[in-house]
């Protein structure tokens, strides 16, 4: 049985049906990247199970990790998602993980459909 995730996007039925029919689902197998370094991401992921972490490299070649997503948190690298500028860190999986997924496009699509979807979309972030 599906797990009915609507409470973790606070939204009334009729915008989580939209909402819905928006996202894809990945599996992230463990030590796999949902994104690396350079590239330009373009998802907005929702972790229904799992762990993830993002990290960069610093002038040194030290590994620094700075904040692990848990389930039913939201995650991305918001700086290259919005500037479409390639990342500068990397989002590993570090354990098997299912992400829900909007692309971008269809998020600012969303947007301009109406302004509940712009509003949400600040929150979101």
């Amino acid at each position: 049985m599906e797990v009915d995730y609507s409470p973790y996007f606070r939204m009334d039925p009729l915008h989580w049906n939209h909402f819905q029919s928006k996202l894809h689902t990945l599996k992230i197998k463990k030590d796999n990247f949902f994104i690396s370094m350079g590239e330009i991401c373009e998802c907005i992921g929702f972790i229904k199970n799992g762990a993830i972490r993002t990290f960069y490299i610093d002038r040194n070649g030290n590994d620094i990790s700075f904040v692990f997503h848990l389930e039913y948190n939201f995650f991305t690298d918001y700086e290259s998602f919005l500037t479409t500028r390639p990342s500068k860190l990397f989002i590993q999986a570090i354990e098997d993980t299912d992400v829900l997924l909007i692309h971008k496009k269809d998020l600012f699509d969303l947007y301009a459909t109406d302004v509940y979807w712009q509003e949400y979309g600040r929150n979101m972030a």
